[in-house]
């Protein structure tokens, strides 16, 4: 029996809280409410923001980017056009230094991002920390001119991508093999300015810490007319071992020769490349040093009485059949957040923490087993969807299923908030990081910080919380603290997927409909819409926006899973006791496919058959499997009804996979299987749909 679509909605407000949706009703939490304070002078509703913005909705992308060429000797001395960042990610915009592991550091110079006249420009400050690029951001190229689409690949053609004959190429030169990839135009060109696309290669999987990677693309290219594409004058000096001007390309020439030998001995010869060009991804500890101190001084306090200090507001007991009781309340974790919700990193990239941390929300709901049982029960961290908050879900709309479900699995379930992407961000979003992308800070380093908040929050519900009188019963405990287990959807699913791989405690985690990457996930999904429209206004060039996104990967990277699930198989917990299940939905609007595949790929797990259509590079198990694995769901009304397109476009519309799939009785079947068991069970016969 279908869940109703009244109920199916709410959990779509919930769990995937579209922008475009009012969210006037959704609880703030502190954060929220001192960023929110600290942004009091910008206009309070979308509305009046919208009537404030100036004249950059009048400007054509022409107009929008400079018309200037670029100050040559500050730019990627590659630049096919005037754009002054582009081939990026580059070697050739680093400097060295010897104090990083990966003896670079990134060198990218003051305005070099040509945004619209009179806005703020890119503060590359954030960005010249890191010791190289990000593993899964967007490669960008400019030939001011588009490309022939048989020389693409896209998602449907990723093994095209390896062939010895692809005209574009992506290969890991430090460990000798080919990466997979997705070409694309950027499809979010504009009529009159198809000069402004981008060609975008998008690794299909985290590319290894420290690695360098080439980028070749042979002159067999063309654009749709059949013409040869533009060229690099910078390249075609060292590809043809001609003089140059820039000293930069002299310097470059030992280290090319190095790059055209390699590229020989794969087929691709020097005379046949149009483009060639490398980059180094940035380390290990640049990336994941932060979150690791961050866990380590969060294990160091829990080991401390009243070091992490929590308060009980409420207590509601059996407030309905299923419940026992449900406490409400706050915690104190270690604060990395300064006063602007900016985490400061010291010169060895360790993030500073503050002598003074704001107080977060957290919700426990006791199931009525509990009670009946008398013994102490496994304990459920859970993780909100986008834009929602841990209170809304488990006392809100979607706690008519949160709640049969921990009385049905027989567990304690606590939540606080996934801050960057909760309850009063969504306006947030778009009144002040829009208007001043250095303001991105607000979503990242949030994000960064609720990591390590839910880390506290784990520690204390299976320690003091648990011992609290209020949280007991007869004075025996109800938590078992040596089974913590995680569920989370959507935001859940993706910060849960980083939360679960840093995790000492939790064994058994299921990750609904998530993703990684956040620069491959945002051009795909409907929840960037909103958003989208006010961008496209402030940058109207389409180039600047391609950007803007692969840049901004940077500042996502020290909590994207993409990144962080290296470490599910790294101590403190070892591999053999820790167990994911990964549920996608197939032609999800909100999450994109292409994301949660990554994530499948990060944690290296394979997908459960029968499955829909196996990802490529994954392998296959059967069911049932004590070990990590991906399950598919096709649910074929909602996809009759609407498939997203495979370009990089937000889709017109949701057809509601993303919800539906967490309300599948078979799929609530095998997160209860699961929790109980941790068995993985095809709840399906074929491909899983409704039927």
């Amino acid at each position: 029996m279908r869940t109703s679509r009244s109920l199916r909605w709410s959990l779509l407000t919930a769990s995937s809280m579209l922008l475009a949706a009012c969210s006037d009703d959704v609880a703030v939490s502190p954060a929220d409410a001192a960023v929110s304070a600290a942004t009091a002078d910008v206009p309070s509703d979308t509305a009046a923001f919208s009537d404030a913005l100036d004249v950059a909705s009048d400007l054509s992308p022409v107009d929008a980017a400079s018309k200037d060429a670029p100050d040559a000797p500050r730019c990627n001395p590659l630049a096919i056009t005037d754009d002054c960042l582009l081939p990026w990610p580059s070697d050739l915009l680093t400097r060295p230094d010897p104090s990083t592991p990966t003896g670079r550091r990134l060198n990218l110079p003051e305005n070099v991002l040509q945004v619209a006249p009179g806005r703020v420009n890119v503060d590359v400050t954030p960005f010249n920390r890191a010791d190289g690029a990000p593993s899964t951001a967007p490669i960008l190229v400019h030939f001011g001119e588009l490309v022939a689409p048989e020389f693409l690949a896209d998602y449907t053609q990723t093994a095209r991508s390896l062939e010895a004959t692809s005209a574009i190429a992506l290969f890991d030169l430090t460990h000798m093999r080919r990466v997979p990839f997705l070409a694309e135009m950027d499809a979010n060109r504009i009529a009159g300015a198809t000069d402004r696309a981008a060609l975008i290669i998008r690794p299909l999987e985290p590319l290894p810490f420290g690695a360098r990677v080439v980028v070749a693309i042979r002159r067999a290219v063309r654009t749709p007319g059949g013409t040869p594409l533009r060229p690099s004058s910078g390249f075609v000096a060292l590809r043809d071992r001609t003089p140059s001007t820039d000293p930069r390309i002299e310097a470059a020439r030992p280290d090319y020769e190095t790059l055209f030998s390699f590229l020989a001995t794969q087929g691709y010869a020097r005379d046949d490349l149009h483009l060639a060009f490398s980059y180094t991804v940035a380390s290990e500890r640049h990336v994941l040093g932060p979150i690791v101190a961050m866990r380590s001084e969060v294990i160091r306090r829990a080991g401390i009485a009243g070091q992490i200090p929590f308060t009980i507001e409420r207590v509601q007991d059996a407030p309905n059949s299923n419940v026992a009781r449900i406490v409400t309340g706050t915690f104190t974790p270690p604060g990395w957040l300064d006063a602007r919700n900016t985490i400061t990193f010291a010169a060895d990239g360790t993030p500073e923490i503050q002598p003074m941390s704001p107080s977060y929300p957290f919700t426990m709901v006791i199931p009525a087993r509990a009670m009946r049982e008398r013994r102490p029960l496994p304990l459920v961290m859970f993780g909100h969807g986008v834009f929602g908050t841990g209170r809304d879900y488990l006392t809100g709309d979607i706690a008519r299923v949160i709640h049969p479900l921990a009385e049905q699995a027989g567990a304690v379930v606590v939540a606080t908030d996934w801050i960057g992407l909760s309850g009063g961000d969504r306006d947030l979003i778009i009144r002040d990081v829009v208007t001043n992308i250095n303001r991105i800070n607000l979503v990242t380093d949030r994000l960064l910080q609720s990591l390590a908040n839910n880390l506290a929050l784990e520690e204390i519900a299976v320690g003091a919380l648990s011992a609290d009188p209020r949280v007991r019963f007869e004075g025996s405990t109800l938590i078992d603290p040596t089974r913590v287990y995680y569920y989370g959807v959507s935001l859940g699913g993706i910060q849960g997927s980083s939360f679960v791989s840093v995790s000492r405690r939790v064994s058994r985690a299921v990750l609904a409909v998530p993703g990684a990457s956040w620069s491959n996930l945002l051009p795909r999904s409907i929840v960037y819409a909103p958003i989208r429209s006010f961008v496209d206004r402030i940058y109207p060039d389409p180039l600047v926006q391609a950007e803007f996104i692969s840049l901004l990967q940077h500042r996502f990277d020290h909590a994207d899973p993409a990144n962080v699930t290296r470490l599910f198989r790294a101590p403190p917990t070892p591999s053999s006791s820790r167990i994911v299940l990964l549920q996608e939905a197939v032609g999800d609007c909100l999450v994109p496919n292409i994301t949660t595949d990554i994530l499948a790929r990060a944690f290296g797990i394979p997908l459960i058959t029968p499955g829909v259509a196996t990802p490529f590079g994954l392998s296959t198990a059967t069911s049932p499997s004590t070990e990590s694995a991906m399950v598919q769901y096709a649910i074929t009304p909602s996809l009759t009804r609407y498939t997203p397109p495979l370009s990089n476009t937000v889709p017109v519309m949701d057809n509601n996979v993303h919800s539906d799939l967490v309300f599948l009785p078979n799929a609530e079947r095998q997160v209860v299987t699961f929790l109980e068991s941790g068995r993985i069970e095809q709840s399906c016969t074929g491909s899983c749909d409704p039927d």
